[in-house]
Order: structure tokens, then sequence, then C-alpha cells
């Protein structure tokens, strides 16, 4: 890759963290549209808010049908003063359309619909999202994520929801990375800008694998006053 296509990508994913403010959801991740076709794993994911210790765990069954489609089952629970509280139950199929591993590229693109289904009269979401990752080198990797949600019931946002995400990478060993994550929320799309009202949130994650055991621990900070200063996370996955 040329260097200044290199750092044309770099300055857009770093830009992308400086002006951009946060998706809520602290269990949340970045995911990366490369589809394996033997894909069959578990996964745990624990967050905290230090601040008020107020904390959310969920577990996820991700399947993939080929190389092409792979789907995934989510559940999830958070902390409430009056103790553990079902939070949702989320369906996501995803979709690989553009495979560098087939033309010898550097990106690769995907599509990803979600549903998910909550109680007590909360609303339901139906988002329809992209993921977009470019290799910018052998170690270094860039992904940025667009999400657009549109809420049904009673409760409901206002219009189309637009959010971001992003990550750059370094693979400092085997299959072992450091990386920089952003989480961002941009408001309607009729009303799109950095709002103060949402939580903005980014900070550094270590990810890797040991023979079938997946770990990443990672950290967010709060960019303003309405996203909890500190977030702590970890996620443990086993490959079935």
């Amino acid at each position: 890759m040329p260097s200044n296509r290199r750092g044309l990508a770099v300055m857009a994913l770093l830009l992308g963290f400086a002006g951009t403010n946060a998706q809520a959801g602290n269990t949340g991740g970045i995911f990366g549209p490369v589809i394996n076709a033997d894909d069959r794993s578990l996964q745990y994911r624990y967050a905290r808010v230090t601040e008020n210790d107020r904390f959310a765990h969920r577990l996820h069954y991700q399947h993939a049908f080929n190389a092409k489609y792979r789907g995934r089952a989510v559940v999830q629970y958070r902390d409430q003063p009056s103790g553990q509280d079902f939070d949702q139950l989320r369906l996501e199929l995803q979709h690989q359309f553009v495979d560098a591993r087939e033309h010898n590229g550097i990106w690769h693109s995907a599509l990803r619909g979600d549903l998910v289904i909550r109680d007590d009269n909360r609303p339901e979401d139906i988002g329809l999202h992209w993921t977009n990752q470019w290799t910018l080198s052998d170690r270094w990797q860039a992904t940025a994520l667009l999400f657009t949600l549109r809420q049904v019931g009673d409760q409901r946002l206002p219009g189309i929801q637009i959010s971001s995400r992003y990550q750059l990478a370094y693979r400092y060993h085997g299959r072992h990375r450091i990386a920089l994550e952003s989480y961002n929320s941009h408001g309607p799309l009729n009303e799109l800008g950095i709002p103060d009202d949402q939580q903005q949130q980014a900070g550094p994650s270590l990810s890797g694998q040991w023979q079938k055991i997946g770990y990443k621990p990672g950290y967010l900070r709060g960019l303003n006053t309405a996203t909890p200063e500190d977030t702590v996370t970890l996620w443990l996955n086993l490959a079935l």
C-alpha cells in the first residue's frame, strides 16, 4: 500500500477519534466484516462503570453459515438498584460482500442487520450497520463502522439514529493486538452533529487468543459530562 494512501487512512481514523461522540452500550464492540466459514463460538462480555459500580454482562452464540453469512444471538443483563435485570435479546445477521481474500485486496466490507427486543414497554430496535476494514500494513489495521437504527414503541427515539465506531489496531505478536477504540453517537439523521447530551467514549484495549480461548480487556474514558468517566470491560471467547 503506498505510504500516502496509508497516511490518509490513518489520519481519517484519528480525526474520527478526536471529533465524534460515542455510542452508549458499554458491552458493545467494534465488529469486523471478515467471516470465517467454520466460526462457531460462545462469548461472554462484562463491563463496569467505576464511579457508580454498576455493571452489565452478556452472552452470545455466533454461527457462520458459510464464508459470506453469519448469525448471532445475544442476551444481556444489567445491574439495577433492584438487582440483576434483563436488558435485551438481540438477533443479528451479517453478510460480507467484499472479501479481500478473493482478489488480494486491502479491504473487507460487510452489512449487519439487527433486531433488539426489550421488556417493560421499552422500545425495540431495528438496525442496519456497515463495517469496513483496511489492512494498512502487515501489523496495522483500521476498522470503521456506521450504525443506523430505528426504534419502535411508545418510548422510541425520534427518526433514524446514527452512530459510528472506529478502531486502529496494531498486531504486536501472533494473534495478539493492542488497539485504540472510539464509540460515537450523532443523533437523528435530520440533526446530525456532536451533541453534548450524547455519550462519547474512547480508550485502549488488548486482545488475543490462546488455543481456543480468546480474551479482550479494555478501558473507555468518557469524553463529556453525559458519559461515565471510566468504564472497564472484559471479553472471553470460546471457539467451539
